[in-house]
This record gives structure tokens, C-alpha cells and sequence, in this order.
């Protein structure tokens, strides 16, 4: 059913007010479209409207209450200076099919209806309006508002992003100046401190985790943005600063002046999960990938699976020279020492090659010593 109400403006020269009582029906899960003329468009000035409900039992028990204020301009095809700016307090007893207010837009684009669309709970809801201006209001909780341009306006099943349950929203831009046109002021959030010219509780004062958001979600509030790490702040295990950006992170300095790097201090950099790639954008399954040259003083390896002392070991098959000729010319590499072809295409491992290097070192070092044994015994023999 579509509810029609025209507000009179009283003939006070001074104060001009239009109140109305009015209802919107349908489910009670749903937020049905409520049309709200623009009277002061005609009246070259913004028109300010009141939607409240003061008793939290109106309608039914614990149904709670709301006061919200809009102050609006509609664009009226495209005029421009439009805005909405909404305060919105709604107490619900913590059930959101409970809030009453799900979203607000402009409807006049391309068109000439002049109003403002709020999206209001339904289930026999009662709200009373108060305003400025004269205005008009409809409510459709039988069916879409569709403007003479096609545009669809149909109910909401939940809340729009932008709206919270105690808070101001401003259609446009908010500028922060100190007493005079030259000084910036502050802007505090959660504190009265200004320390700086954007102001968050101190570290000391709140455990949860404060900052800044760029994405609303209640089951994870830190995924998108910058925060303190919830907790107290307690020595010696103080809370972080906590970056999350789930798709991803670029840290740009740029390039162009003498500072133009990140510098990272204090304990260092860790890497919990994932991979690292330097001078590339695909490290693949490399904990560690490097594409150039790496220039250090020293390079420890803290694990290695074997050693190569086997070779002094009788179970250790050591070929003979004349076997290991053979090899050689028959395969132009060292046994166990992987060919030219496959070091190519797969690389080495620095931790094995080292393991197989020093086998091959100490199997030199026995052919040597074999040696200089047949060579003494041949001087031996020749006395």
C-alpha cells in the first residue's frame, strides 16, 4: 500500500515546521522505500528533516527508538549543490532486523521528483516526521518507487555500509581549520588529545584495536586498514601496528630523492607465512627469491641433512683411476656431480653441492695418499 501525506507549512513568519505522523508496514525484516519531498528546493535553501520515534515499545515491546536528521539538497536533474548530510541515533537492543534506517539516496537524477528516498523498517512501524519546510511523503511498502526515468527503488533486506547506528555521515567533504583562516585545526576521534592532526585514543587507553578502517567487517574490523593490535598495553609484550590489506601491500618510496628507500628498525623484519621476492613478482614455492646478485660477507647454512665423511668409511664404494677415466670420458662430468645440461635447467642446491665438492675432495685426498704409498714402495723396492 502506498501512503500519501502533504505537511502544511503554519503561517508563522518566523518558524516554519511540518509534522506528520505516519506508519510502514509490510515484513518487519524488510526496509521499504519512504519518498520525502525536497520543499526547500524552490526555497533556494536546504531543508532539514526530522524522522523519530522517542519509545522504545511504540508498536510493540523492545522495538527501540531512533532520532535521525537529515539536512538535504536535491540535484533536480543535475542543478548541482546537492548533498545529504544524515545524524542518525538508533538504539535496537542489539538485534539488527531492529535498526530502523538502512539507507537514504537522492532520487531527483534525470528526473524532476525532488526527493529524498530513506529506507525505513517496516513490520507496522510508526514514525513521526518533523521539517523546516512544507513537504510531501510517500511510502511504498507495496511495491518499488520507480522514478519517470526508470530508476527502481525497492526494499532492502540489511543495512547499506554507510549507515551506523550512532553517527553522522556528510555528503561531501570535511575540512578541519583552527581559529583562523591561516591555522589548521585537529581532528580527534575516541579522545579529546591534540597532539597531531589526526588524534586516536592513546596506546593506553583502549585494548581493542584502533585505527583506521577501509572496509566494515564484524567478524575481522583490522582486515582492511591500519591498527593498533588489540590488548593492554603492558611491558614488556606492548602491542604492534598492525597493516592489513588482504590483497596485497606495496610500500613505494619512490626514486627520485636521496631518501627515496623504507628503512626498517628495531628487531628486524619477519616473515611469518608466505614467500619474499626480490626483483620479481613470482617467487613461486622459494621461501626467498632473488632475481640479481646477492652481495654478502657471510652466508650460513644452520641445517644440513648429511655430511661427506662417509668417504672414510669402508661401506664407501670409491671407484679405482682407471674406472673413474673411464667415466670421465664417457661422460665429461665427475660421478654423483650433476651435468652442465641438467645445472642449466634446474640449478644447484648451495647446501648438497658443498656436500658433494668436499666428497669429491676427500676422495682426492685417498688417491693421494694411495699414491705416495705405491710411490714409496716402488723406492722401496728399487734399493
Amino acid at each position: 500500500m502506498k501512503h500519501f501525506f502533504v505537511f502544511l507549512m503554519s503561517c508563522c513568519p518566523l518558524i516554519v515546521t511540518a509534522q506528520q505522523t505516519f506508519m510502514v508496514n509490510g515484513d518487519a525484516d524488510k526496509y521499504y522505500p519512504v519518498t520525502f519531498y525536497d520543499g526547500g528546493w524552490y526555497l533556494n535553501k536546504a531543508t532539514e528533516l526530522e524522522i523519530g520515534r522517542s519509545h522504545v515499545h511504540q508498536d510493540s515491546d523492545n522495538l527501540g527508538s531512533l532520532i535521525a536528521k537529515f539536512r538535504f539538497h536535491t540535484t533536480n536533474w543535475g542543478h548541482g549543490s546537492n548533498f545529504v548530510d544524515a545524524d542518525i541515533r538508533q538504539y535496537n537492543y542489539g538485534n539488527v532486523n531492529q535498526h530502523f534506517i538502512a539507507g537514504f539516496a537522492d532520487a531527483s537524477g534525470a528526473n524532476a521528483h525532488l526527493c529524498l528516498v530513506v529506507w525505513l523498517k517496516g513490520g507496522g512501524t510508526t514514525y513521526v516526521s518533523n521539517s523546516n519546510v512544507a513537504i510531501t511523503v510517500q511510502v511504498y511498502d507495496a511495491g518499488p518507487f520507480v522514478t519517470t526515468n526508470g530508476v527502481s527503488y525497492t526494499y532492502k533486506t540489511e543495512l547499506d555500509a554507510y549507515i551506523m547506528s550512532a553517527g553522522i555521515s556528510l555528503g561531501g567533504d570535511l575540512t578541519v581549520r583552527g581559529p583562523s583562516t591561516v591555522a589548521m585545526g585537529t581532528l580527534s576521534v575516541g579522545t579529546q588529545a591534540k597532539s597531531s592532526d589526526i588524534n586516536l585514543p592513546n596506546v593506553t587507553e583502549a585494548e581493542r584495536a584502533v585505527g583506521l578502517s577501509w572496509y566494515h567487517s564484524t567478524a575481522n574490523p583490522t582486515e582492511y586498514g591500519i591498527h593498533k593490535t588489540a590488548g593492554p598495553w603492558v611491558y614488556p609484550a606492548y602491542q604492534q601496528l598492525r597493516l592489513g590489506w588482504n590483497t596485497g601491500i606495496i610500500l613505494d618510496p619512490g626514486t627520485v630523492y636521496e631518501k627515496s628507500y623504507v628503512d626498517i628498525v628495531g628487531s628486524g623484519l619477519r616473515v611469518t607465512t608466505g614467500n619474499v621476492g626480490i626483483g620479481t613478482t613470482t617467487p613461486g614455492s622459494y621461501k626467498l627469491a632473488v632475481e640479481g646478485t646477492i652481495g654478502a660477507r657471510k652466508v650460513k647454512v644452520t641445517s644440513v641433512a648429511s655430511w661427506a665423511d662417509h668417504v672414510f668409511t669402508d661401506a664407501h664404494h670409491r671407484p679405482s683411476l682407471l674406472e673413474l677415466d673411464a667415466f670421465i670420458r664417457a661422460h665429461k662430468h665427475l660421478p654423483g656431480i650433476p651435468a652442465e645440461s641438467t645445472v642449466k635447467r634446474e640449478g644447484i642446491d648451495l647446501a648438497e653441492m658443498n656436500v658433494k665438492l668436499l666428497e669429491k675432495v676427500e676422495e682426492l685426498t685417498l688417491y693421494v695418499i694411495e699414491l705416495k704409498k705405491e710411490l714409496d714402495a716402488l723406492k722401496n723396492s728399487s734399493k
